[in-house]
């Protein structure tokens, strides 16, 4: 059964049983799930990249690694950020907020991915920057891209 035929009957269905809000309660806390999911991925992403970088380290060449690494991890998260995935990045959660307010909450399908891939090498290699604000462009994506499959307006679009 293709997906669009599922989204159909699952719209159907949902109009036949389930009001507006028990609806927007249920797809959030979906979202809210799956974006705790994203999460952990990101995290455990950045251990593992961190694992694999100083598994065999030789004390006498770490200080040196040490200064490389952050510069190779911002490098290789925009070389996959701007020609992989095509997203030039930005201001985390001060975007969010302007794409909420000036632009209907559609925030790009990209995002849902790309900021998970990027802060992961960015961090994991040692750079100085948290994981916060990926996650919440990150959430913001997976809500504002599931509130627009389930034909949700700007005002209830959970992101």
């Amino acid at each position: 059964m293709p997906k669009t035929d599922f989204i159909t009957k699952l719209l159907i269905w949902r109009l036949r049983h389930l009001s507006n809000q028990s609806f927007i309660i249920i797809l959030s806390g979906i979202i809210g799930i799956v974006s705790g999911l994203a999460a952990v991925i990101l995290k455990s992403g950045v251990h593992a990249i961190q694992e694999f970088l100083t598994e065999d380290f030789y004390n006498e060449y770490a200080n040196f690694l040490y200064i490389l690494y952050p510069m190779i991890g911002i490098t290789a998260a925009y070389i996959v950020g701007k020609y992989i995935f095509k997203d030039v990045g930005g201001h985390g959660i001060p975007d969010v907020l302007f794409i909420i307010s000036k632009k209907q909450s559609l925030i790009p399908r990209v995002k849902m991915y790309s900021r998970l891939f990027t802060s992961a090498l960015t961090v994991g290699f040692g750079g100085s920057v948290g994981l916060e604000a990926p996650m919440v462009v990150t959430g913001s994506a997976i809500g504002s891209n599931t509130g627009l499959l389930m034909h949700l307006n700007a005002k209830k679009r959970p992101y």
